[in-house]
């Protein structure tokens, strides 16, 4: 089964979408996310790269406070460029430009890791079709330290937040498998170990 998110219009870049899913994972010292995505559709008027998104695969802090204010890091399709994006609220922050295009229509495989130690993001990106290895790149954030990445879910979604839009993204997800290893570093904290494999489907 697939997972099949079609947004609507919501009131902030960082609101907690209508249409979302969210994993729960240990908090932990190194993060893993890979799922297969496919954008069907753009938004019609996004104005800046991250106020349109197709969807973004994350990680992300929601046990304790509002995602509409928590920290977060993970890779979208932006509506504005149709491209690839690494994105981060916490710490100093970060939007970055992966370079590789998010073409409608064609499956990709996204492939995120998070070293919380070093504060060091591994990015893949593949053309499923072809086999094709489009990205492999490591973006270090300086700055970022555990304390502003204490993660305890993995969330997938989408949004616009462009005032007049009237077409709405619409994306794919399938084949999702997540991992949360290792402890971070705390005084009486014990290594413990979780993974979850994942594929869900949702109507409209």
């Amino acid at each position: 089964m697939r997972l099949g998110i079609q947004p609507r219009l919501w009131v902030s870049r960082r609101a907690l979408a209508q249409s979302r899913y969210f994993f729960p994972v240990p908090v932990s010292a190194l993060y893993t996310l890979t799922a297969d995505l496919r954008v069907d559709r753009y938004s019609d008027v996004p104005d800046d790269p991250a106020d349109d998104w197709a969807m973004q695969l994350t990680f992300a802090e929601v046990s304790a406070r509002n995602f509409a204010f928590t920290n977060q890091a993970g890779i979208y399709a932006s509506s504005f460029t149709q491209g690839w994006r690494l994105f981060l609220i916490g710490g100093p922050g970060a939007d970055i430009d992966l370079g590789v295009p998010a073409n409608i229509g064609a499956w990709y495989r996204i492939q995120l890791d998070f070293d919380v130690p070093t504060s060091t993001f591994h990015s893949r990106i593949s053309d499923i079709l072809t086999g094709s290895l489009l990205l492999d790149r490591l973006d270090k954030i300086a700055g970022l330290t555990p304390a502003d990445a204490r993660f305890d879910s993995i969330a997938f979604f989408g949004g616009e937040t462009t005032i007049f839009t009237k077409v709405a993204d619409l994306a794919v997800v399938d084949n999702i498998n997540i991992s949360a290893t290792g402890s971070t570093p705390e005084p009486s904290t014990a290594l413990f170990m979780a993974r979850v494999s994942a594929r869900s489907s949702c109507g409209d």
